[in-house]
């Protein structure tokens, strides 16, 4: 009992992360940025270290990929899947929205961090039934 007096005004004090509404602006702010499938726009959305991979080279094959989609349509808000809190990077969020785009829907996955009152992402992952056929090897030749 002790404990929880002497610990209560410190878990008061500390920040609670973001709230789902906050997550939710990022996220429609981010978006369309990510559907412009340019890296250079998402750079008021990542963290530093997320740019230098989306500024890697074989990720242009990636963002050319994934423009396929075309123009965002319209988006649903974000679900968390996940919360984690690490004591020297602030909070961790694995989020999900649906979106539609001019050649088919898509599952966006964003894993985002909160440092310093602030909601960057980490990495993002983009899931369409349009890219399945990347996955199909076609036809296989008997030699």
């Amino acid at each position: 009992m002790v404990l929880l007096i002497v610990f209560a005004p410190l878990l008061v004090a500390c920040d609670a992360g973001p709230s789902q509404d906050e997550i939710g602006e990022f996220i429609a702010d981010a978006l369309p940025a990510l559907a412009e499938w340019d890296p250079n726009a998402l750079q008021p959305y990542a963290t530093a270290e997320a740019m230098e991979v989306f500024r890697e080279p074989d990720q242009a094959k990636v963002f050319r990929i994934i423009s396929r989609l075309g123009d965002l349509i319209s988006f649903e808000p974000p679900t968390t899947i996940r919360w984690s809190m690490t004591t020297s990077n602030g909070y961790s969020s694995t989020v999900q929205n649906q979106a539609k785009f001019e050649n088919g829907d898509a599952t966006v996955t964003w894993s985002l961090v909160y440092r310093s009152g602030q909601i960057k992402m980490q990495q993002f992952h983009v899931n369409s039934p349009l890219f399945y056929d990347l996955m199909d090897p076609g036809p296989q030749k008997n030699t």
